[in-house]
């Protein structure tokens, strides 16, 4: 699910949330932290190993 909002200050935000084998080969093109992508990998394999379902956020400024 995506959707685009609109911050007090002004700028304009794209959100969207999903699966973690859907959000992360997104992120890579955009180059992110790899410490921060590591770190949520093992929060993920830790979630999956408890059988919890799992959810990814990420969000994007744009230009008006």
């Amino acid at each position: 699910m995506t959707s685009v909002v609109k911050a007090p200050n002004g700028r304009i935000y794209v959100m969207t949330k999903g699966a973690d084998s859907i959000i992360l080969p997104l992120l890579k093109a955009q180059q992110p932290n790899p410490t921060i992508v590591a770190e949520t990998n093992l929060h993920l394999k830790e979630y999956a190993v408890t059988g919890l379902r799992t959810l990814l956020i990420a969000q994007k400024e744009m230009s008006n």
